[in-house]
Protein backbone atom coordinates (compact mmCIF):
# COMPACT_ATOMS: atom_id res chain seq x y z
CA UNK A 1 0.00 0.00 0.00
CA UNK A 2 1.88 2.86 -1.45
CA UNK A 3 -0.78 5.25 -0.22
CA UNK A 4 -0.35 6.84 3.09
CA UNK A 5 2.98 7.83 2.62
CA UNK A 6 2.35 9.91 -0.49
CA UNK A 7 1.62 13.05 -0.28
CA UNK A 8 -1.23 15.64 -1.30
CA UNK A 9 0.47 17.51 -3.76
CA UNK A 10 2.41 13.71 -5.36
CA UNK A 11 -1.22 12.58 -5.30
CA UNK A 12 -2.71 15.79 -7.61
CA UNK A 13 0.39 15.72 -9.57
CA UNK A 14 -0.71 11.93 -10.49
CA UNK A 15 -4.28 12.90 -11.26
CA UNK A 16 -3.37 15.75 -12.99
CA UNK A 17 -1.31 13.51 -15.37
CA UNK A 18 -4.24 10.87 -15.06
CA UNK A 19 -6.85 13.60 -16.18
CA UNK A 20 -4.51 15.03 -18.88
CA UNK A 21 -5.87 11.72 -21.01
CA UNK A 22 -8.83 12.50 -21.37
CA UNK A 23 -11.54 14.43 -19.85
CA UNK A 24 -12.91 13.16 -16.20
CA UNK A 25 -16.05 13.55 -14.27
CA UNK A 26 -15.63 14.03 -9.93
CA UNK A 27 -16.65 10.24 -9.42
CA UNK A 28 -14.16 9.41 -11.52
CA UNK A 29 -11.45 10.79 -9.74
CA UNK A 30 -12.78 9.44 -6.37
CA UNK A 31 -12.53 6.09 -8.00
CA UNK A 32 -9.74 5.85 -9.30
CA UNK A 33 -8.10 7.45 -5.67
CA UNK A 34 -9.80 4.80 -4.24
CA UNK A 35 -8.88 2.29 -6.64
CA UNK A 36 -5.05 3.21 -5.68
CA UNK A 37 -6.08 2.64 -2.25
CA UNK A 38 -4.53 6.15 -1.27
CA UNK A 39 -5.52 7.70 2.11
CA UNK A 40 -9.14 8.07 1.66
CA UNK A 41 -8.82 11.46 4.19
CA UNK A 42 -6.94 12.85 1.73
CA UNK A 43 -9.13 12.27 -1.30
CA UNK A 44 -12.12 14.99 -0.73
CA UNK A 45 -8.63 17.75 -0.26
CA UNK A 46 -7.45 16.33 -4.08
CA UNK A 47 -10.69 16.70 -5.43
CA UNK A 48 -11.31 20.16 -3.69
CA UNK A 49 -7.98 21.29 -5.56
CA UNK A 50 -8.58 19.40 -8.48
CA UNK A 51 -11.72 21.42 -8.84
CA UNK A 52 -10.34 25.04 -7.78
CA UNK A 53 -7.36 24.49 -10.21
CA UNK A 54 -10.75 24.14 -12.85
CA UNK A 55 -9.21 20.50 -13.54
CA UNK A 56 -12.14 19.01 -13.43
CA UNK A 57 -15.63 20.18 -13.65
CA UNK A 58 -18.32 18.27 -14.30
CA UNK A 59 -20.79 20.31 -16.28
CA UNK A 60 -17.64 21.21 -18.67
CA UNK A 61 -17.57 16.89 -18.84
CA UNK A 62 -20.97 16.52 -18.98
CA UNK A 63 -21.09 18.63 -22.22
CA UNK A 64 -18.32 17.16 -23.69
CA UNK A 65 -19.69 13.98 -23.25
CA UNK A 66 -23.33 14.41 -24.82
CA UNK A 67 -21.54 16.38 -27.63
CA UNK A 68 -19.33 13.45 -28.24
CA UNK A 69 -22.44 10.87 -27.77
CA UNK A 70 -24.53 12.58 -29.90
CA UNK A 71 -21.67 12.60 -32.64
CA UNK A 72 -21.49 8.95 -32.41
CA UNK A 73 -25.40 8.20 -32.45
CA UNK A 74 -26.79 8.30 -29.26
CA UNK A 75 -29.92 10.11 -27.87
CA UNK A 76 -30.84 12.09 -25.31
CA UNK A 77 -32.24 8.85 -22.72
CA UNK A 78 -28.90 6.87 -23.19
CA UNK A 79 -26.93 9.85 -22.55
CA UNK A 80 -28.74 10.67 -19.36
CA UNK A 81 -28.64 7.72 -17.93
CA UNK A 82 -24.53 7.32 -18.74
CA UNK A 83 -24.36 10.99 -16.69
CA UNK A 84 -26.21 9.41 -14.10
CA UNK A 85 -24.37 6.39 -13.58
CA UNK A 86 -21.12 8.95 -13.54
CA UNK A 87 -22.86 10.53 -10.66
CA UNK A 88 -22.89 14.20 -12.35
CA UNK A 89 -25.67 16.07 -10.57
CA UNK A 90 -29.40 16.25 -11.72
CA UNK A 91 -29.27 19.63 -11.98
CA UNK A 92 -25.94 19.81 -14.08
CA UNK A 93 -27.58 16.99 -16.65
CA UNK A 94 -30.46 19.38 -17.19
CA UNK A 95 -28.73 22.33 -17.53
CA UNK A 96 -26.71 21.19 -19.91
CA UNK A 97 -29.47 19.92 -21.50
CA UNK A 98 -31.58 23.06 -21.46
CA UNK A 99 -29.66 24.36 -24.67
CA UNK A 100 -30.32 20.87 -26.96
CA UNK A 101 -33.17 20.31 -29.15
CA UNK A 102 -35.07 17.31 -30.38
CA UNK A 103 -34.25 18.80 -33.91
CA UNK A 104 -30.31 18.23 -33.05
CA UNK A 105 -30.81 15.02 -32.29
CA UNK A 106 -32.81 14.18 -35.35
CA UNK A 107 -29.81 13.66 -37.49
CA UNK A 108 -28.28 10.97 -35.70
CA UNK A 109 -31.42 8.88 -35.91
CA UNK A 110 -32.04 9.35 -39.62
CA UNK A 111 -28.52 8.41 -40.07
CA UNK A 112 -28.61 5.16 -37.70
CA UNK A 113 -32.11 4.27 -39.88
CA UNK A 114 -30.72 4.59 -43.38
CA UNK A 115 -27.43 2.40 -41.99
CA UNK A 116 -30.19 -0.21 -40.67
CA UNK A 117 -32.80 -0.10 -43.82
CA UNK A 118 -31.03 -1.82 -46.52
CA UNK A 119 -31.03 -4.98 -44.34
CA UNK A 120 -34.45 -4.77 -43.02
CA UNK A 121 -36.33 -3.40 -46.11
CA UNK A 122 -37.65 -6.77 -47.57
CA UNK A 123 -38.55 -8.01 -44.23
CA UNK A 124 -42.18 -7.83 -42.42
CA UNK A 125 -40.99 -5.98 -39.36
CA UNK A 126 -38.91 -3.43 -40.53
CA UNK A 127 -40.27 -0.82 -38.37
CA UNK A 128 -40.49 -2.92 -35.85
CA UNK A 129 -36.90 -3.72 -36.19
CA UNK A 130 -35.88 0.36 -36.80
CA UNK A 131 -37.63 1.07 -33.38
CA UNK A 132 -35.66 -1.20 -31.15
CA UNK A 133 -32.59 0.38 -32.67
CA UNK A 134 -33.26 3.53 -32.52
CA UNK A 135 -34.46 2.51 -28.50
CA UNK A 136 -31.34 0.69 -27.65
CA UNK A 137 -29.35 3.51 -28.50
CA UNK A 138 -31.75 5.90 -26.29
CA UNK A 139 -34.07 7.45 -28.99
CA UNK A 140 -37.60 9.00 -27.54
CA UNK A 141 -40.74 7.62 -29.55
CA UNK A 142 -41.31 11.04 -30.87
CA UNK A 143 -37.71 11.43 -32.34
CA UNK A 144 -38.72 7.66 -34.05
CA UNK A 145 -41.61 9.02 -35.41
CA UNK A 146 -39.37 11.75 -36.89
CA UNK A 147 -36.88 10.32 -37.80
CA UNK A 148 -39.52 7.22 -39.37
CA UNK A 149 -41.51 9.74 -41.44
CA UNK A 150 -37.98 11.47 -43.03
CA UNK A 151 -37.04 8.03 -43.93
CA UNK A 152 -40.50 7.34 -45.75
CA UNK A 153 -40.25 10.73 -47.68
CA UNK A 154 -36.80 9.26 -48.70
CA UNK A 155 -37.39 5.94 -49.47
CA UNK A 156 -41.42 6.00 -50.83
CA UNK A 157 -41.29 2.77 -52.28
CA UNK A 158 -40.39 1.10 -48.97
CA UNK A 159 -43.38 2.99 -47.45
CA UNK A 160 -45.78 1.80 -49.38
CA UNK A 161 -45.20 -1.94 -48.52
CA UNK A 162 -45.09 -1.55 -44.88
CA UNK A 163 -47.15 -2.40 -43.00
CA UNK A 164 -48.15 -3.15 -39.07
CA UNK A 165 -47.41 -1.03 -36.19
CA UNK A 166 -48.35 2.58 -37.21
CA UNK A 167 -45.94 4.57 -35.93
CA UNK A 168 -46.83 7.79 -37.05
CA UNK A 169 -50.11 8.13 -34.86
Amino acid sequence: MNNDRETSEEIISKMKKFISLRDRCESEIIQYMKKKRWNEDIIPDVVETLKNEKIIDDGRFARNRIESRMNRGYGPLYIKKELKILKIAHDTIAECFETISDDDFLDGAVDILERKLPGLMTRENTEEKLYSALKYRGFTDQQFRRAVKIIKNKYPHWAKRISGRDFEN
